[in-house]
Order: structure tokens, then C-alpha cells, then sequence
């Protein structure tokens, strides 16, 4: 037997605990699920499933064999277009590290804007890798998880590879051609609609795959709290490419406003965080008033959301 220290002194571990704390120590080096302790509910290991991991590894594959065989034929770039592209990766950049939150625990990442824009202006090699190189960059500022780093500019290089294409052939523009607009409503539209549904399908597949179920159970209805927000940041988008294709350095002038639409919105969600901390401490001190009622508001809430 062995002998084990702690705060209250020393006590003596026998051969049965021992194995045990060296099968513990195993699981953690390998990464497997550890036992949970007593009257304590087992939780599922944070262990990316196999299947997720291939499908990661897929999306990114596409990504870069579609990036490498664009980039093959050499686009040539005027000095607008160079700066076009700086100015949209900085923003999806920024729009990546600071998100808009428009509820206490919700969060939209407005990239969506900057990107249809890349892909309205910019030839698809230019616009994907653009969108690609501005999301990485947010992701290494928030210092998010590796795969993350690699899916989500991925993503953004796919959607808008897609939507630029189909804006290009359905307006009749050649897909080198740089600086390009034609503000045909039909391709406007469909670009539109193929960037959102690829990009969603994306995210979707990948968050289905994680929680092992249906992506698309309840698909629609989930679309249909989303679209609306999407929808003004795809107007956004286009209203922020008209002046962006003569001239260039419109676009870094579109941060000023949008600083201040996301400080309003923060300020609303932090008068509202305010009022609802004030209401749970008010239910909290009627509740303290007799013993039986103690956590009495907080039961009710919660058989109220449960119904």
C-alpha cells in the first residue's frame, strides 16, 4: 500500500485505491471518459466523433483544391480591386471578433454582409480567399478551437466561391474580371439564396453530426427565425458594394456606422440584463421571507417554461 497527502493530513491508500487513481490517470493522458463520483451524473467525453472529424476534413479539402485550381489560372488584379479585397477581409475580420448580440444569450455574426459584397466585386478565386483569409484571422484573435479555425473560413470561402459564381453566370460577367457590378436583380437574388443555403447546410451538417442527430429536423422553421436578420445583412451587403465599385475606399468607412448600430444594440441588452437581474433578486428576497417558499419563484419559472 501507498500513501496519499492532503490538506487534514496524511492518510493510507490501499492497493484497490491506488490502481484506481492510476486507471484515472490513464484515462486522462488517453482522453477517455472518466468515472463520474458518486451521486454525481456521468457527462459524455469531449471527444470529437469520428464521423465529424471526416466530415471537417472534407469541407476543408474542398476548400483548398477549389482555392489552389482558381488560383492556377492567375487573375489578374487591378490596384482597386487589391484594395477591395483588403478592406472586405478587414471587415469580416472584425466581424468575426466582434460579434452583435441581440438578445441576453444570443449572438449574430454579421459577415454575412462583407462577404456577399466580396462575392458581388471580386472574381470568385479573389473573393473566396478573401473572405477565407479575413474569417482565420478573427478566429485567431478570439483564439477559438483549432478545427474551428479551419472550418469556419472554409465555409466562408465556399458560400461565397458559390454565390459568386452563380452571381457571374447568371449576369453574363467573365469570371476573371474584376470590379465587374451589374445590379441585375435576378442574379442579385439567386447569389443570395445560394450563399445563405450553402453556408447554412454547412453549419447545419456539422452541428448534426456532433450531436449525432437530424440536421435537417426542423430545418425550415429554424430558417424562418433567422431569415429575417440575414436578409437585412445580404441589403447591407449590397448597399455597401454599389459605391465599393468605384470606389474602393468606401468600405473601411462602413465600420463607423456599424460600431454604432452594434454599441446601441449592446447598450439595449445590458439595460434589459439589468432589469431582469433586479427582478430575480426582488423574487429572491420574497422568497427568503419564509422557508418553505425559499427558490419558489425560480421552481415556478421553470414548470412554466417546462409546460
Amino acid at each position: 500500500s501507498g500513501t496519499q497527502s492532503n490538506a487534514r493530513g496524511t492518510r493510507t491508500v490501499g492497493k484497490d485505491g491506488m490502481a484506481s487513481q492510476i486507471a484515472t490517470v490513464l484515462r486522462v493522458i488517453l482522453g477517455t471518459k472518466m468515472p463520474p463520483p458518486a451521486g454525481i451524473p456521468s457527462r459524455p467525453a469531449r471527444v470529437m466523433p469520428p464521423r465529424l472529424r471526416v466530415y471537417l476534413m472534407g469541407v476543408c479539402g474542398a476548400y483548398a483544391l477549389l482555392q489552389l485550381s482558381l488560383l492556377a489560372s492567375r487573375v489578374p488584379l487591378p490596384w482597386s480591386a487589391v484594395g477591395t479585397a483588403a478592406g472586405l477581409s478587414l471587415l469580416v475580420a472584425l466581424a468575426r471578433i466582434f460579434p452583435v448580440q441581440f438578445a441576453p444569450k444570443r449572438k449574430l455574426i454579421v459577415d454575412t454582409a462583407p462577404c456577399f459584397a466580396a462575392a458581388l466585386l471580386l472574381p470568385p478565386a479573389v473573393a473566396m480567399a478573401t473572405t477565407a483569409a479575413g474569417m482565420l484571422a478573427g478566429e485567431l484573435r478570439v483564439r477559438g478551437r483549432w478545427f474551428q479555425a479551419a472550418f469556419n473560413p472554409s465555409v466562408a470561402g465556399l458560400r461565397v466561391a458559390s454565390a459568386a459564381f452563380i452571381y457571374r453566370w447568371t449576369a453574363g460577367i467573365p469570371l476573371r474580371a474584376a470590379g465587374s457590378f451589374d445590379p441585375s436583380v435576378p442574379a442579385l437574388l439567386l447569389a443570395a439564396t445560394v450563399q445563405y443555403v450553402v453556408g447554412t447546410v454547412l453549419v447545419d451538417l456539422a452541428a448534426g453530426l456532433t450531436l449525432g442527430q437530424n440536421p435537417f429536423s426542423g430545418w425550415l422553421q429554424a430558417q424562418g427565425r433567422k431569415l429575417p436578420a440575414e436578409s437585412v445583412l445580404f441589403i447591407l451587403g449590397l448597399v455597401g458594394a454599389l459605391p465599393a465599385a468605384e470606389h474602393p475606399w468606401v468600405l473601411p468607412l462602413l465600420i463607423v456606422p456599424g460600431a454604432i448600430v452594434r454599441h446601441s444594440l449592446q447598450a439595449g441588452i445590458t439595460v434589459k440584463s439589468e432589469a431582469r437581474e433586479a427582478l430575480e433578486s426582488l423574487a429572491q428576497a420574497v422568497d427568503l421571507r419564509h422557508q418553505r417558499a425559499a427558490d419558489h419563484s425560480r421552481r415556478v419559472a421553470e414548470l412554466a417554461r417546462a409546460i
